[in-house]
């Protein structure tokens, strides 16, 4: 069965998200089936972000009044921008990837795995990173990672699996060795996949 994969842009509330209140629309008690991936404070994310650009811009001034000490104050005390937004991903619908439904656990596997990539992008490139999430691309391009990732993994699977004779043939002739080589072929894919298109 297929399943989508659909994000938003909100508002987003730190401690509505993290259950230091809770809003009329909140079972609270399905709160401890949520997953905290990541909380860190909002001014050390800002510091690790922006610190070296701000640097490299405050550089360039002339003047004095041009010169930005802190970017997270600047956007603060600011009317133009909102200190964040979150992004909301929702994979399925409650009825087919409810977190206490037949399917919680490939909803959860999914979204380890996204969020993986994510930290790894973050992590290992930066500037590419900052660049995708301010410019709201950032969704964009991990869906097209994504996409390619699953392509180029079943065209290595039927590729690998055709070379060394894993067909319907071994299958029907012994079935643990077909699955014990298959699972061996999935395993080769998905570390080429992840060496080639995802961990570069």
């Amino acid at each position: 069965m297929k399943r989508t994969i659909s994000a938003m842009v909100g508002k987003g509330s730190v401690t509505h998200n993290s259950r230091a209140f809770s809003a009329e629309n909140v079972d609270s008690e399905r709160t401890h089936l949520n997953i905290d991936y990541c909380n860190e404070p909002i001014k050390k994310v800002y510091h690790e972000m922006f610190d070296e650009a701000l640097k490299q811009y405050n550089d360039k001034q002339k003047r004095k009044d041009r010169v930005i000490s802190d970017y997270y104050k600047h956007i603060e005390s600011g009317k133009q921008e909102k200190l964040f937004h979150e992004v909301i991903f929702q994979i399925g619908n409650k009825e087919d990837m409810s977190a206490t439904g037949e399917y919680s656990e490939l909803a959860r596997t999914i979204l380890d795995e996204y969020y993986q990539g994510l930290r790894y992008i973050k992590q290992h490139h930066k500037i590419r990173y900052t660049n995708l999430l301010t410019s709201c691309k950032l969704t964009a391009y991990l869906a097209d990672i994504d996409e390619q990732a699953e392509d180029m993994f079943f065209r290595l699977v039927k590729q690998l699996a055709e070379k060394e004779g894993v067909n319907e043939q071994l299958k029907a002739d012994n079935q643990m060795l077909w699955v014990q080589r298959m699972n061996n072929i999935r395993n080769r894919a998905t570390e080429i996949v992840n060496t080639e298109l995802v961990y570069i």
